[in-house]
């Protein structure tokens, strides 16, 4: 007998601290959520930050920004460079690739001594650096 008590003691024991707990159902409104929402607002803090256009980067640089151009048709020129302020370069030496008329470009360039050329339009300057333009 003592045995069965113990053991329904501890059956009882078990079974009440075991019970299961009522889950409560939350209840929530729209207007609860948007104030929520609102007080939350994690776009409030952001800052959206965009890239500067690549102009800046070679203006910065020192780049200067220009257009390749045929001038074959005048007497003893070739390809010629002309920058936004419509100065006009004479490459002492420009890469092949870059023979195609109009097109857009970044360069550097150091003037050289007045050379005697056939060609009299433009300054006669070095390529230092350059690069196509998007």
């Amino acid at each position: 007998m003592k045995t069965f008590t113990i053991s329904f003691l501890l059956a009882s024991f078990f079974i009440v601290s075991c019970k299961s707990k009522e889950k409560k159902e939350i209840e929530t409104t729209a207007e609860e959520v948007q104030d929520n929402v609102q007080q939350n607002d994690p776009e409030e803090d952001l800052v959206i930050e965009t890239a500067p256009p690549d102009d800046y980067f070679y203006e910065k640089d020192g780049f200067v920004k220009a257009v390749v151009i045929d001038y074959s048709k005048l007497d003893g020129c070739t390809w010629m460079i002309k920058t936004m302020d419509n100065e006009l370069l004479r490459p002492m030496k420009l890469d092949s690739s870059f023979h195609r008329n109009k097109f857009p470009v970044w360069v550097k360039f150091k003037p050289t001594k007045p050379l005697v050329n056939v060609c009299m339009a433009g300054k006669s300057v070095y390529i230092t650096e350059i690069e196509p333009r998007n």
